[in-house]
């Protein structure tokens, strides 16, 4: 996701790490970070989160330089790595009702998909080969997903309790901002009763799950299904398999997806829109992309740092800016008009008054768990996915998300 002045070409047999490897190295460690502890803190955690940092600024050194691509056996390591990271991590078990059998299934299923990776390193991935492995992977991706609403179906969490109230409270034409507490399920330090926090969109968007799904994680499902799908469409699908499929797999193999699924955490639906809108923005469908980019602002409120950041996508003109900013803004005046007051008090105020988090894994937030760090590693496997596509694009081409401009 940063100017390139060409498209580098892919070279077989280049002795240094990829842009693409290191990002993808980096989406791993944090990911293992995260699984030392479900998230809290760990000895060791903060020693994998900064190796992730460097190694993801290394990553874009290397894209600023125009780097060679990514080799088939770079892409081919990471991607073995991460499939058994998947496999043995502890953060696999959900939080509430350990360890089910099921889950063993999807993991031996995305095993044997790794195998098929090792029988082509070089050479071009048929279409036929690339659509059986990508259906499978996300048709296995959608049953983990659908196993852990089915099997944990009440998390003992305010995460899930606050957003399945706010959402019952907008069904009944209550505002949830004014109307909304639960009790906090912090274990040192209860705060007392939670206001309805999170941003509109989202509200809107769980509310939506609620209806439609019978729960409010069903938005946040869909919005990982989204960003797998978003991650392999990224990729050409012509080169060597596993350099294509690796970021998307480092994703739905991960060691995490399925625990912040569980907990409610609402990073998914960030991640999801703001992987879709990379994609629109890389197939040069600009205002599109903005849009939903925008719109991601209105998930978390941290996410509010991407909008200046968009500025240094290329192919966005100052049209496309304005209307990512008017995305991200609409959400949150619905509900201002409605009671400013009590939307600034839930979503900004209370979590302002919060002290820091003893158990808190804390290296970007003074409150940051597993869903944080899955965030950045969803946003690592994006640029790796980005940067291997722009690498492979044929000669004179160029993807608006990495190098050249978009109409």
């Amino acid at each position: 996701m940063v100017r390139s002045p060409h498209p580098p070409a892919v070279q077989a047999g280049n002795p240094l790490p990829s842009a693409a490897t290191l990002f993808l190295l980096s989406a791993l460690l944090l990911q293992g970070a995260v699984g030392l502890h479900r998230g809290a803190y760990h000895p060791f955690a903060p020693t994998l989160l900064v190796a992730a940092v460097v190694l993801g600024g290394l990553g874009l050194r290397q894209v600023q330089r125009s780097a060679p691509g990514p080799t088939p056996e770079g892409a081919l390591a990471v991607l073995i790595a991460g499939v058994f990271h998947g496999w043995a991590a502890p953060s696999w078990p959900l939080y509430t009702i350990g360890a089910p059998w099921p889950f063993e299934l999807i993991a031996v299923g995305f095993l044997g998909l790794g195998a098929t990776y090792t029988l082509r390193l070089r050479g071009p991935t048929s279409a036929r080969v690339t659509a059986a492995r990508r259906g499978l992977a996300l048709a296995l991706f959608a049953a983990g997903c659908g196993l852990t609403l089915h099997l944990s179906p009440a998390p003992r969490i305010d995460v899930f309790t606050l957003q399945t109230e706010g959402a019952k409270a907008l069904l009944a034409g209550a505002n949830p901002y004014a109307s909304i507490a639960v009790p906090d399920t912090n274990p040192h330090n209860p705060a007392g009763p939670v206001p309805y926090t999170y941003p509109p969109l989202q509200l809107l968007l769980t509310t939506a799950g609620l209806l439609l799904g019978g729960d409010v994680r069903c938005a946040m499902a869909v919005a990982l299904v989204v960003a797998a799908l978003a991650l392999l469409l990224a990729t050409p699908a012509g080169g060597p398999g596993a350099a294509a499929d690796a970021p998307a797999l480092s994703l739905m193999a991960g060691s995490s997806v399925f625990f912040v699924l569980e907990q409610s955490w609402v990073d998914s639906t960030g991640l999801g829109l703001l992987a879709a809108g990379t994609v629109l923005v890389q197939r040069r469908r600009c205002m599109a992309g903005a849009l939903v980019l925008g719109l991601a602002a209105a998930t978390k409120q941290p996410l509010v740092v991407a909008l200046p950041l968009l500025g240094l996508l290329p192919g966005l003109s100052r049209r496309h800016l304005a209307g990512a900013a008017a995305a991200a803004a609409t959400p949150w005046l619905l509900f201002a008009v409605a009671d400013l007051r009590a939307l600034f008090a839930s979503t900004v105020a209370y979590l302002a008054a919060l002290p820091p988090r003893p158990d808190a894994l804390t290296l970007f937030g003074k409150m940051a768990f597993a869903n944080y760090y899955f965030l950045v590693a969803g946003l690592f496997a994006l640029a790796a996915a980005c940067s291997m596509g722009e690498a492979t694009a044929p000669p004179g081409a160029h993807s608006p998300v990495v190098g050249g401009a978009a109409p």
